[in-house]
């Protein structure tokens, strides 16, 4: 398994939960963003790491005190941003952006 490019450990309010995350297939980063704010989840952390195909964006959740970690690949250097539902996304968006080159699109931007 390959290391997350620059600092492993790096998130915005905390450090990730170990171990392989769910991949989101079929699923848009947005419709989970959605359920966990719907369940009053809060976005504890968003980094990336590397695949042996492509990045990863990683989100992780905390819910009802409990962590839930969520990965999607990154497709054509890009992701859809979860900034709309959790404003606090935008400054980790902007620093993956600026350190990897992943672009975070709004949903539903051409």
């Amino acid at each position: 398994m390959s290391q997350p490019r620059g600092d492993p450990g790096r998130s915005f309010a905390g450090p990730m939960e170990a171990g392989r995350a769910p991949r989101l297939n079929g699923v848009t980063p947005t419709q989970v963003a959605s359920f966990m704010a719907d369940v009053g989840g809060r976005l504890i952390g968003l980094n990336a790491r590397d695949d042996d195909e492509r990045p990863l964006v990683v989100y992780t959740f905390d819910v009802a005190g409990k962590q839930q970690s969520f990965e999607v690949a990154v497709r054509d250097g890009a992701v859809e941003s979860i900034a709309p539902l959790f404003p606090e996304a935008a400054h980790p968006e902007a620093e993956l952006h600026e350190r990897l080159g992943i672009t975070f699109q709004t949903p539903g931007a051409p």
